[in-house]
């Protein structure tokens, strides 16, 4: 167990003057631990190092860079916790409000779907607006898999279009000819 430092100095492990004390640092409230280098404040879930508000894995005070992530934190999204407002790592989305899966913002474009994410199928997170039953993607965006079902879709409200236009046109003709 390491040996509590006086008011003032350092620890030999942290090197970080010692104030007021928490969790197994005893790091002072204002100061910053090596390891994290996280300003002390309020302690973080996982490390219990002073934040100022710090995301629970990367440990980055808020303004600062973490060195995975490369975005300073602030309001976090629940997977990626990247600030709103800023670019996460795989998507290079700003993130707000995000769908569960691919983590991009509504109104923005996830790289995989290039479709702007709102109300998110399971599988294709691609918006819903008017679905094709089985996929549930709305017609007019369709993901390579279900793009096949999709252009069925489209082909066979053409074809019943159509038909409804001939049944249309004949009827007017026979109007015409029993007038």
């Amino acid at each position: 167990m390491r040996a509590e430092a006086l008011l003032g100095e350092a620890c030999e492990e942290c090197r970080v003057p010692v104030g007021e004390a928490w969790g197994e640092c005893r790091v002072p409230v204002g100061e910053a631990c090596e390891e994290c280098r996280v300003p002390v404040g309020e302690a973080c879930e996982e490390c219990r190092v002073p934040v100022g508000e710090a995301c629970e894995e990367c440990r980055v005070p808020v303004g600062e860079a973490c060195e995975e992530c490369r975005v300073p934190v602030g309001v976090t999204c629940e997977e990626c916790r990247v600030p709103v407002g800023e670019a996460w790592g795989e998507c290079r989305v700003p993130v707000g409000e995000a769908c569960e899966e691919c983590r991009v913002p509504v109104g923005e474009a996830c790289e995989e779907c290039r479709v702007p994410v709102g109300e998110a199928c399971e599988e294709c997170r691609v918006p819903v607006g008017v679905t094709c039953e089985e996929c549930r993607v709305p017609v007019g965006e369709a993901c390579e898999e279900c793009r096949s079902q999709w252009e069925w879709h489209v082909k066979n409200a053409e074809s019943q279009w159509e038909r409804r236009g001939e049944n249309a046109e004949s009827q007017w003709e026979r109007q015409m000819r029993e007038a």
